[in-house]
């Protein structure tokens, strides 16, 4: 089966199919025309490229038609981005432990896994506690981002007042407020596991 899949006045993609077997032998052929629409140039002709038939039976109506939950992909979302910067976070903390605590734990006969769970992990995570912490407010003030995704937070709520009773001064000062009091109590819940951490070099 061949079906032109994307076609302009300079670009064609076609696309061949081979069904009736385990996989669908897929080819992906490109053309590009002169500005003047002549003289078809060949850019590539991919390979086969083999999907499994069980693709060719997916509804493509119903994923079309299918509406996520604002919710759920509000936190896919955030924790998707914010993952990538603690990830980075956990990884200079335990960098930063020297290497001789290793080979110390090593030479006493712990394993690799019993030196990083009783000697490396606990000194690393009282070196990343400051970045996290910051990390997590400012994971507390951009939750006004799923609004993005239908979410109605605090922002969109205040947006909602505002534009509702005209007075867009008063609402988001509170709004302004409310985000102040959480990111100061988070501010002063990190600085107490800080303290109680009482590292020290």
């Amino acid at each position: 089966m061949i079906g032109s899949i994307y076609r302009t006045d300079r670009l064609r993609v076609t696309i061949h199919t081979a069904p009736g077997t385990q996989f669908d032998a897929v080819t992906v052929h490109l053309e590009l025309r002169d500005r003047e629409g002549r003289e078809p140039r060949e850019l590539l002709v991919a390979p086969h490229v083999t999907f499994p038939a069980r693709l060719a039976a997916l509804d493509i109506a119903a994923m079309a038609n299918y509406r996520a939950n604002g919710i759920v992909m509000a936190i896919f979302g955030l924790t998707f981005g914010y993952s990538a910067y603690m990830s980075e976070v956990y990884r200079a903390g335990i960098q930063s432990i020297s290497r001789g605590q290793m080979e110390a734990a090593r030479s006493l006969g712990m394993t690799y896994f019993q030196a990083m769970r009783y000697v490396i992990i606990p000194q690393a995570v009282r070196v990343i506690l400051p970045p996290v912490g910051n990390e997590f407010i400012t994971l507390l003030k951009d939750t006004a981002l799923v609004s993005a995704v239908s979410i109605a937070e605090l922002t969109r709520r205040g947006r909602e007042f505002a534009a509702t009773n005209f007075n867009p001064i008063e609402t988001y000062t509170m709004v302004a407020l409310v985000y102040l009091t959480m990111t100061l109590l988070a501010t002063r819940a990190v600085t107490w596991l800080e303290k109680i951490s009482k590292y020290e070099r």
